[in-house]
């Protein structure tokens, strides 16, 4: 009688899926937070004049996290005042100052690295 042996291949699928989805969910609370933080310092050091002037709308930058399905998530945020659509986009009298956009631009590559970073998280 010959020696033989078998080998068992199982998939670890599902564990590895959780773990990257548990991992996206970090990066997204990360992600929250930060964006808030980017977006209030292009506010105040991003622009020759700052986009502060009361404080509402510095103070209404806020982000959140949506789970919008059992993998998927989205960041997301902005500003609370009624106005802070005007200071963005700018008017026929006031020139545009995009702080919203300008701070995530201006941070993709941290955005990228914090999302890289998590979704390693544990895979080694």
């Amino acid at each position: 009688m010959a020696a033989h042996f078998n080998v068992e291949f199982k998939s670890e699928k599902t564990i590895v899926e959780r773990k990257v989805v548990e991992n996206l969910g970090a990066a997204a609370n990360e992600l929250q937070d930060k964006m808030v933080e980017w977006i209030r310092e292009q506010m105040v050091y991003g622009y020759p004049k700052e986009v502060y002037d009361t404080g509402r709308t510095f103070d209404s930058i806020k982000a959140n996290v949506k789970r919008d399905s059992q993998n998927t998530y989205t960041v997301q945020g902005g500003a609370g005042t009624d106005y802070a659509v005007f200071v963005h986009n700018g008017t026929r009298k006031m020139r545009a100052r995009p702080f919203i956009r300008d701070a995530l631009q201006n941070n993709i590559n941290n955005i990228r690295d914090i999302v890289e970073s998590h979704a390693k998280d544990g895979m080694d």
